[in-house]
């Protein structure tokens, strides 16, 4: 299928998967750092994520009190996102930052790209969750239900930086540091395995 409705589709289902998989790794992430559940966004996470999750946790239960389900409903939706562009011959569907053609691969690259996209998707969570709380603070938003969410499930990155760069004369360089750290990651590591798969 090409043409503009191949694009529009392209654009609806990418944004439709990307949107759904984030609401989940949120919710995981959500849960592995003990969020607050009573903050109203924590609730409209968990409204949206428990009647997929609810069902699968029957046969995937959690692993060191993590919500391992959410891990897997997360990859399951990624490989179903490249299955269904490949079934419909859509060219452009993405991954990671990359466009690609899911046809081309096959189901072994695409289990193999998931766990990959999934990082990439951890990675963004942390790196615009940050951003916010920094625009948020600037602004004296901090009281808000999102800045209480992202707070809670940015803190396994901001906390060792804050531990390892001290606040200079009241100014806090560690989001800076922690951005950037997050950036390299995913040019140095991340983006050279997925240039090798795809």
């Amino acid at each position: 299928m090409t043409g503009p409705i191949a694009q529009a589709l392209s654009l609806v289902l990418n944004t439709v998967f990307y949107l759904y998989t984030l609401i989940v790794a949120v919710r995981f992430l959500m849960q592995a750092t003990r969020a607050d559940y009573y903050n109203p966004l924590a609730q409209s996470v968990v409204s949206l994520t428990n009647p997929v999750l609810k069902p699968l946790r029957r046969f995937v239960p959690g692993v060191g009190g993590l919500d391992v389900s959410a891990i897997v409903l997360c990859l399951v939706l990624i490989v179903a996102k490249l299955a269904l562009f490949s079934i419909l011959e859509l060219p452009r569907v993405e991954a990671a930052g990359f466009t690609f053609n899911a046809a081309a691969l096959g189901l072994p690259h695409w289990l193999l790209i998931a766990p990959f996209e999934l990082l990439s998707l951890f990675l963004n969570i942390f790196f615009y969750g940050i951003i916010i709380l920094a625009v948020l603070s600037w602004v004296g938003g901090t009281d808000n239900p999102v800045a209480g969410v992202l707070h809670d499930i940015t803190r396994p990155v901001t906390d060792p930086v804050r531990r390892w760069i001290k606040p200079m004369g009241g100014l806090d360089l560690s989001p800076i540091v922690a951005l950037l750290l997050l950036q390299l990651i995913k040019i140095l590591v991340l983006q050279p395995i997925l240039q090798s798969l795809l």
